[in-house]
């Protein structure tokens, strides 16, 4: 196992502890009579809610680059195959373009979300 798969694994044993415990924590919600209170512990519900997508996102990506470490394609840009600069992997080893592509799908996806 190389250092970045080590890595990833171990981040990935992280981030599924910590969606387990977020759920854990969902589920110990419970409402009572006060509506006040009901309205707090649905907003807690909400935010732990997206918390829980968030580090389920999180997952699928570590899980996404150990594969790319496992076949040989972890460093290259999935868009135009182009090394990814080492500090970039470091910031955010689960990323999977350089920065040039993912600059461009993000000015793609703001285009068209201002349609």
């Amino acid at each position: 196992m190389n250092e970045w798969e080590s890595y990833l694994s171990k981040r990935l044993t992280e981030v599924s502890a910590s969606i387990e415990s977020l759920r854990q924590e969902s589920k110990q919600t419970e409402f009572g009579a006060d509506d006040n209170d009901n309205a707090s512990l649905i907003e807690r519900s909400m935010l732990l809610q997206q918390d829980i997508r968030r580090a389920t996102n999180e997952k699928k990506r570590i899980i996404t680059a150990i594969q790319r470490v496992r076949s040989g394609d972890f460093g290259y840009c999935d868009d135009c195959g182009i090394d990814i600069p080492h500090a970039r992997l470091q910031l955010d080893p689960a990323v999977a373009t350089c920065v040039e592509c993912q600059s461009a799908l993000e000015h793609r996806q703001r285009h068209m979300r201002q349609q």
